[in-house]
């Protein structure tokens, strides 16, 4: 019955969550695709929105990148049809980051409209998030701003309720700077990330940090 099924979703995204900070990524991406599923039959959109921008990022994390750009682009779809929400807020900074690790300039238009919106509801999360990725989108790009992108993980490490967030970005950071053959730079993120994961239980942002550190010993040789 309905009620069965309001509680079934609410069980699979919690599930989805505890899976993903536990490092179990493919049983996170399971449960997300069977709560959006549920939300879609239920006819919640703003749920079924919601879910898909978790889902796009968590693709990402497993190398899923094109699916992870579908999963988000119609995240964004379907919760512009809702009208600004915080929902639609949290979508946006999580294609700002899809697009910036992409190479895509609609990055900085998608990370203006996060921060915007975040800033209108008062989620910093989402305003910390977008402008991680805009901070980050020119790294990328050109090499260039990197102490602004370090500003931005240093603000949601230092904000409650920003732990797996500020893990994401740090063990981001470190396999950039190491891709980038920048090795004291990433070694220095590795650190540092590395005893922010072990402190906050983020076992997930760990392992992706130690693939970074893998990558820096192959350089070092």
């Amino acid at each position: 019955d309905r009620i069965a099924t309001e509680q079934k979703v609410v069980w699979l995204e919690q599930h989805a969550f505890a899976c993903w900070l536990s490092a179990m990524g493919e049983a996170a991406v399971a449960s997300w695709r069977e709560a959006i599923t549920l939300r879609h039959g239920m006819g919640d959109r703003l749920g079924e929105g919601r879910d898909l921008s978790w889902l796009s990022q968590m693709v990402y994390a497993l190398g899923g990148t094109h699916e992870a750009l579908e999963s988000g682009m119609a995240s964004v779809r379907v919760l512009e049809e809702m009208g600004p929400c915080p929902e639609l807020a949290l979508s946006l900074a999580i294609m700002a980051g899809l697009a910036a690790v992409g190479f895509d300039p609609a990055s900085a238009d998608y990370a203006s409209r996060a921060i915007a919106l975040g800033t209108e509801f008062g989620d910093r999360g989402v305003v910390l998030r977008a402008r991680f990725f805009a901070a980050l989108a020119p790294v990328l790009a050109r090499d260039a701003g990197w102490d602004q992108v370090e500003a931005a993980w240093r603000d949601a490490m230092a904000t409650d309720g920003q732990y797996d967030q500020a893990g994401m970005d740090g063990a981001l950071m470190s396999w950039y700077a190491a891709v980038k053959h920048d090795l004291d730079r990433a070694e220095r993120y590795i650190t540092e990330t590395s005893a922010f994961c072990v402190e906050h239980d983020l076992a997930m942002c760990l392992a992706i940090t130690a693939g970074a550190a893998a990558l820096v010993a192959l350089h070092r040789g």
